[in-house]
């Protein structure tokens, strides 16, 4: 059980890492569309806050832009 929660808790530092490497300022962004597969894979309903919309709002209108 330590062991796969040690495991468990390594590959989420390395997708930090990562994140916080490659995508810089769109780690949030990352986060966000994670937990919207993860929702959606399962089918699942929930609801999403308006923040975590704002964010992909930006981030697509940043990608336009650029």
């Amino acid at each position: 059980m330590r062991i796969e929660a040690e495991g468990q808790a390594k590959a989420i530092q390395i997708v930090a890492e990562a994140a916080r490497q490659y995508f810089k300022d769109e780690a949030q962004l990352y986060k966000a569309l994670e937990v919207a597969n993860n929702v959606l894979k399962d089918n699942a309903k929930y609801v999403i806050s308006e923040n975590i919309l704002d964010v992909v709002r930006n981030f697509i209108k940043k990608d336009k832009s650029a």
